[in-house]
């Protein structure tokens, strides 16, 4: 395939695991970007297609074809007999063969990582940890890219550019369960025992059940990404709380620290001030007390942070303006146009090397 202008990309795209919508992973790491991208670039086009669509006409042109997490088998196929005239990458943005235990979700139980990294011609993974973790696993190197996730923050904040404001409302948002093994009773008691202290009301979208009370709280349910996005900035929150299991859950802590920090970007540029596990993947951009709080997973050091932010109005409100500027700065969408041009180079040069 002779990649020149006019430069298609394809990108198949997949309903959650936990609903209908668009995949929010496929949103976050490869809808904003490559349409932006194409945007900006004109001598490329995108098109995004279904796996429905695909098995209704199975011969692909030339193009340059993304997938995320996984394909059905037609699908696989499909791209198998037209690997000869199109150029696949694969995205992966979750540490699927080691899958985490406190996940609900049983569908990746026949996952196959070499299957698809040998039908890719590249594969994009979001940060240098979650590359080192694959490569230890399946001692996989050469196809491996890092192309980190960028946030089209310009698209979602036209919704409301807001100020920080007072509010009793912490939010907790997860649509699967709460990303802690061992010390989630310690982080949901002092969850529970600052709401009643200061009467707060708990923000909780998804579905995750929470099994110690809370003062009060409102489930909203799930929502797809840009009305996710639009609830984030058009309502004022006191502070957000994001859990992960780190040092303390050591099976789960080499999945966990292989994620991308995305809701520190959404969070960020919705100013939300927040409070994060002392995880590498918050420890990494996160300044404790300048653009966000830290703690290590047990009771007192939850408890403490969260009545820190609640009686607090100036750290709030300082951390959650410094975050908005730090991605707005140093995360935004343009920035991922230099790792997409990095790919498709590759792609020109495995082409000519064939």
């Amino acid at each position: 395939m002779a990649i020149e202008a006019k430069i298609k990309i394809k990108l198949i795209t997949r309903k959650s695991i936990l609903g209908d919508d668009l995949a929010f992973s496929i949103q976050i790491r490869l809808v904003d970007l490559l349409e932006t991208f194409c945007i900006k670039n004109k001598n490329y086009s995108l098109e995004m297609i279904s796996e429905e669509d695909l098995l209704k006409n199975r011969k692909l042109e030339p193009c340059i074809l993304f997938f995320n997490k996984t394909i059905n088998e037609e699908t696989y196929n499909i791209l198998l007999k037209n690997k000869g005239h199109i150029k696949i990458i694969y995205d992966l943005d979750d540490l699927i063969p080691l899958w985490p235990s406190y996940s609900k979700y049983t569908g990746y139980k026949n996952y196959s990582f070499e299957k698809y990294y040998n039908l890719s011609h590249i594969v994009s993974v979001p940060n240098t940890v979650f590359k080192s973790n694959i490569i230890n696993l399946h001692h996989k190197f050469e196809k491996i890219e890092v192309m980190p996730t960028y946030i089209n923050y310009n698209k979602y904040i036209k919704y409301k550019t807001k100020k920080y404001k007072e509010s009793n409302k912490i939010l907790y948002s997860n649509a699967d369960s709460i990303k802690l093994t061992k010390s989630s009773e310690n982080f949901q008691k002092a969850l529970s025992d600052i709401s009643f202290k200061y009467k707060l009301e708990l923000i909780n979208i998804g579905d995750v059940k929470f099994d110690k009370p809370i003062y009060k709280i409102e489930s909203v349910g799930r929502m797809n990404f840009s009305q996710y996005m639009k609830y984030l900035i058009e309502n004022n929150f006191k502070f957000a709380v994001i859990p992960l299991g780190f040092n303390e859950d050591l099976l789960d802590d080499i999945f966990n620290s292989s994620k991308s920090p995305v809701k520190y970007q959404q969070y960020a540029i919705s100013k939300i001030p927040c409070i994060f596990s002392k995880s590498i993947v918050y420890s990494s951009i996160v300044d404790h007390e300048e653009n966000g709080l830290l703690v290590e997973n047990d009771y007192e050091a939850w408890f403490e942070a969260m009545e820190k932010m609640v009686l607090n109005f100036d750290l709030r409100r300082n951390i959650a303006e410094a975050g908005f500027i730090d991605v707005m700065n140093n995360q935004g969408i343009d920035l991922g146009f230099k790792v997409l041009h990095r790919l498709f180079k590759r792609l020109n040069e495995l082409e000519e090397n064939e």
